[in-house]
C-alpha cells in the first residue's frame, strides 16, 4: 500500500478515528446491520430456490436441446447470489478488520454488506413470495431502504467523512423518510406503472446528485489522493451501472422475451455471469480505493478502458457494416449467398487495419485525456543499447586506436582508447555506420558534441575531438576511470547522506553551470554520473562527472525551449516533458536531480511502474512519497528539499539546481 507523501487532516483513517462509548456504539450498529441483512438473504434462499423449482418457466427452461435439467437454473441463480454476497462480505470484512476505529470505514463496510444482499434475486424474491404483506415483507423492506439510504449517504461522505457541500445534509433528511415509505407502505401496494416510473426517476435524481459530488469532490480535492480514491469508486460503480442497463436493453429484443426457449436460457445464463462479474468490481474498487491500494494505476486501466472499448464499438460496428456491403455486393454479382466470404474478407481487412488504428486511438486518448505527447512504445524500443561489435577492438579511427568497449546506449557505443600522439587514453564516443546516415541521429550526434565542447567546468565530461572517418561519425573525451553512480547504487542500495550531498551539490553546480550557458540536459540519472578518483589536494576522495548531452537543447533567449520530439529516460523524466511543453527550463534537471537524490537516499524510485504508460502518468499525477517513509532517520529538512524538487508544478520547484543541493545540505 502507498504511504501518504504528506500528513493529510482529512484523512478519513485519522479523522474518523473513534475510541470508547462511541467506538462501541458504532460497532454494535455494524454488526446489527451486517447480521440483519445476510440473516435476511440465507433465510430466503430456500424459498427463492423452491420458488424457481414450481415456476412453470425456469422448471421448463432449456429443455433438451441444451442438455440443462429443470433444476438447473434455480440452483444456478442462487450460486450466483452466493458468490455475490461472499465477495461483498469479504470486502466489507477486510475494510472492517483493517479499519476498525475509524465510523467512516465501518459505515462504509456495512454498507457494502447491505448493498451486495439488496442485488440478489433471492432478497428481492422473498420481497414478492410473500404476500400478502406482512411482517415479513416489512423487514424486507426496511434493510432494502436501509441498504438505499447508506448507498446515498457513502456517495456523500465518502472519501473523508464530511458531507461535501453542507447542503447535502438537506437531501438526505428527504431521501431517509421516502425510502423507507416506499419499502414499506408504497411497493406492497404494487405501484401504478406511471408511479412506478416516478418512482425510479426520483431514485435517479438522488443518486445522480450523489455522483454529482463526487465530481465536485474530485474538481476541489485538496489532497490528490482524495482525487484517485473517487476515480476509482465512479470507475466501479460506472462499468457496474452500464453493464445492468446493457444488459436489461438486450433483453428487450423480441428473439429474447419469449420464455422458455434455449435463446432466453443462453441470454439468462450468460448476463448473470456477465453483470454478476462487474458487480463485482464495486467492492473491489470501494476496498482500493479506501485501503489505497495502487489508487494511481486506476489512470492506466480507465486509459485501456477508454482506448479498447472505444476500438470493439468501432471494430464491431465497422466488421458488420462491411460484411453486411461485401455479401450483397458479392450477391448481386453472382446471384447466390456468400456470407462466409464476406465475413472472411471482412475478418482479413481489420485484422490488418486492427494495430494501426489501436496505435491511432491510444495517442489520441494519451494526448486528449492525459497530456501524454511521449511516444512510448515507440521510445521503450529506440532506447535500447546497441549491440558492441568486437571487431572494431584494435583498429584506428583518425589515429585514435580503440582498445575495448565501456558500453553502448540507444544510439552509440563507447570504447576505451589511446591516443598515440599524446601517450593519453581517451574514450571514444562511436556513432556507427548504420545510423550515421539518419539525419535525426547524425545531428543528435554533432549537437551533443558541440554541447560539450562550449562546456569548460571540472564536473562536466571534457571534449577533445570531434568528427568523420569514413561513414563513422565519433566523438573523443576525456577517459573517467572510476564508476558510474548507477554501478554504486546497484552494489550499495543506498548512500550515506553526506555522500549524497556531496555528489549532488557537485552535479548541481554543473548544472547550474550549463544552464547560465544556454544548455539543458534533459537525462540526468545515475548511469549519466561517473564517480572518478579525485587527485586535487584537499578535496574528497571522488569526483562526479555529469556526462551524456545526447538530448541536451540549447535554450533560445536563455529562457525558452524549443520541441524536441525526444524525451529523458522514463524513470527520471519531468512533467514538462512528458506534456511536450515547448516553454520549460532548467527546472526539468531539478525534477530529475530530485529523482536521482530520493533513490540514493532510499534505494528505491519514487515511481515504478511494469507498464511505461502507467509510468508517465505516475510522474504526471502521483505524488512523490515522502522518502522517510522508507528511510525515517532522514532529517525532516532533507525530505522536504527532495518533494519540493519533485513538484509535478514547475513553478514550485527550486529555480536551480544548487538552490536544491542547499536545501539538503541545510541540516548537519
Amino acid at each position: 500500500m502507498q504511504a501518504p507523501s504528506v500528513p493529510e487532516t482529512n484523512d478519513p483513517i485519522t479523522h474518523t478515528a473513534l475510541r470508547g462509548r462511541p467506538l462501541l456504539a458504532v460497532r454494535t450498529v455494524w454488526w446489527i446491520g451486517v447480521l440483519l441483512a445476510l440473516g435476511i438473504f440465507f433465510g430466503s434462499l430456500p424459498t427463492s430456490v423452491h420458488t424457481a423449482l414450481t415456476t412453470s418457466s425456469s422448471a421448463q427452461m432449456g429443455g433438451g436441446e441444451l442438455g440443462f435439467s429443470g433444476p438447473f437454473f434455480a440452483y444456478f441463480r442462487a450460486i450466483a447470489d452466493i458468490v455475490t454476497v461472499l465477495a461483498f462480505l469479504a470486502a466489507a470484512v477486510l475494510l472492517a478488520v483493517r479499519r476498525s476505529r475509524s465510523w467512516l470505514i465501518l459505515f462504509l463496510s456495512m454498507t457494502l454488506v447491505l448493498a451486495g444482499v439488496n442485488y440478489t434475486d433471492a432478497f428481492f424474491g422473498l420481497y414478492e413470495a410473500v404476500w400478502p404483506p406482512s411482517s415479513v415483507t416489512t423487514l424486507v423492506g426496511v434493510t432494502s431502504a436501509l441498504a438505499e439510504i447508506c448507498q446515498l449517504a457513502a456517495f456523500f461522505v465518502f472519501p473523508n467523512g464530511r458531507l461535501t457541500p453542507r447542503w447535502l445534509v438537506w437531501l438526505l433528511v428527504i431521501w431517509i423518510p421516502y425510502r423507507l415509505m416506499a419499502w414499506t407502505v408504497f411497493y406492497p401496494q404494487q405501484l401504478a406503472p406511471g408511479l412506478r416510473i416516478i418512482d425510479l426517476l426520483v431514485q435517479f435524481a438522488f443518486f445522480g446528485v450523489g455522483i454529482g459530488g463526487q465530481i465536485y469532490r474530485y474538481r476541489y480535492a485538496v489532497i490528490p489522493a482524495h482525487r484517485q480514491q473517487t476515480k476509482w469508486i465512479v470507475y466501479g460503480m460506472s462499468f457496474a451501472v452500464l453493464a445492468l442497463i446493457l444488459y436489461n436493453v438486450i433483453g428487450t429484443a423480441p428473439a429474447l422475451s419469449v420464455p422458455d426457449t434455449t435463446p432466453r436460457l443462453i441470454y439468462v445464463i450468460s448476463g448473470t455471469i456477465i453483470t454478476r462479474a462487474t458487480l463485482l468490481l464495486i467492492p473491489i474498487a470501494v476496498a482500493s480505493s479506501i485501503l489505497r491500494y495502487r489508487l494511481w494505476e486506476i489512470d492506466l486501466i480507465i486509459n485501456r478502458s477508454l482506448v479498447y472499448g472505444t476500438l470493439a464499438v468501432l471494430v464491431i460496428g465497422l466488421f458488420v457494416g462491411c460484411a453486411l456491403l461485401i455479401e450483397r455486393l458479392f450477391a448481386s454479382l453472382t446471384g447466390g449467398q456468400s456470407a462466409m466470404i464476406a465475413i472472411a474478407v471482412s475478418g482479413a481487412v481489420f485484422g490488418v487495419m486492427f494495430q494501426s488504428v489501436q496505435r491511432r486511438l491510444q495517442t489520441f486518448v494519451d494526448r486528449r485525456f492525459y497530456g501524454i505527447f511521449v511516444n512510448y512504445q515507440r521510445s521503450s524500443q529506440a532506447t535500447r543499447p546497441m549491440l558492441i561489435g568486437a571487431g572494431q577492438i584494435g583498429t584506428e579511427i583518425d589515429g585514435y586506436e580503440l582498445l575495448e568497449p565501456l558500453g553502448s546506449g540507444g544510439m552509440s557505443v563507447v570504447y576505451k582508447g589511446r591516443q598515440p600522439s599524446l601517450g593519453r587514453l581517451v574514450a571514444i564516443k562511436i556513432l556507427p555506420e548504420t545510423l550515421a546516415h539518419r539525419p535525426d541521429f547524425r545531428q543528435r550526434f554533432e549537437r551533443e558534441a558541440r554541447f560539450v565542447a562550449s562546456l569548460r567546468h571540472t564536473n562536466i565530461v571534457r571534449l577533445f575531438d570531434f568528427g568523420e572517418s569514413g561513414n563513422v561519425c565519433y566523438m573523443v573525451m576525456e577517459f573517467l576511470d572510476g564508476q558510474s553512480l548507477a554501478d554504486r547504487l546497484r552494489e550499495v542500495g543506498t548512500c550515506p547522506l553526506d555522500e549524497v550531498r556531496e555528489i549532488i551539490g557537485e552535479i548541481a553546480e554543473a548544472l547550474d553551470y550549463a544552464h547560465q550557458q544556454g544548455i539543458i540536459h534533459r537525462d540526468i540519472k545515475p548511469s549519466n554520473v561517473m564517480l572518478v578518483p579525485n587527485t586535487a589536494t584537499g578535496s574528497r576522495g571522488e569526483r562526479a562527472v555529469l556526462m551524456d548531452f545526447g538530448i541536451a537543447r540549447m535554450v533560445g533567449g536563455m529562457t525558452k525551449l524549443t520541441n524536441t520530439g525526444l524525451a529523458g529516460t522514463f524513470d527520471y523524466i519531468s512533467p514538462e516533458q512528458i506534456r511536450d511543453a515547448q516553454d520549460f527550463d532548467g527546472r526539468v534537471d531539478v525534477y530529475s536531480l530530485g529523482v536521482m537524490a530520493f533513490q540514493m537516499l532510499t534505494g528505491k524510485l519514487p515511481f515504478t511502474a511494469s507498464n511505461p504508460g502507467a509510468l508517465l502518468i505516475a510522474h504526471l499525477q502521483q505524488p512523490a512519497p515522502d522518502p522517510r517513509s522508507l528511510q525515517s532517520a532522514l532529517p525532516e529538512e532533507v525530505a522536504t528539499a527532495v518533494l519540493k524538487a519533485l513538484e509535478k508544478e514547475p513553478a514550485k520547484r527550486f529555480v536551480t539546481a544548487g538552490a536544491m543541493a542547499e536545501a539538503i545540505s541545510s541540516h548537519s
